[in-house]
């Protein structure tokens, strides 16, 4: 009865120290990120991607088009791309904001932080992904 007693304790903060670990995280996606990442196996790049969800992470992004598109309790998605040594995220940016979906221009770079929700590679050579990144809410909401 003691091991089991033991054992649950051990499981328990195992997922106890999981769970804060992955939303106290901070990933900045520089030249450096892609550059380790690349250093990274194809087997094993989904996972290096997948321990930093739910994490906040910024960058930045070349903006394709804006949409109304309605996910993680938000309104609006930005669609950008970045390319990094031989990778290529695309984001895409969901906020409640009006505004900002409005002001960002095509064509132009767009500078970003938010929660990191979901990744989904491209193909099997995990060099392209699409990175789905919910906003932080600005300080004037729409």
């Amino acid at each position: 009865m003691k091991k089991l007693t033991a054992l649950t304790l051990l499981m328990l903060l195992c997922t106890v120290f999981s769970f804060g670990e992955s939303r106290e995280r901070t990933t900045v996606l520089t030249e450096q990120f892609f550059t380790d990442l690349s250093a990274v196996s194809v087997l094993r790049r989904d996972e290096y991607i997948r321990r930093r969800l739910k994490g906040t992470i910024s960058g930045t992004c070349i903006v394709k088009k804006t949409d109304a598109l309605p996910r993680y309790d938000q309104k609006y998605r930005i669609i950008g791309t970045h390319t990094a040594s031989g990778f290529t995220f695309h984001y895409y940016l969901f906020t409640g904001n009006k505004s900002l979906s409005r002001s960002v221009q095509a064509g132009k770079k767009f500078l970003f932080t938010g929660t990191f929700m979901s990744h989904t590679p491209l193909n099997m050579m995990k060099d392209a992904y699409i990175i789905d990144v919910k906003l932080s809410p600005p300080e004037n909401d729409d």
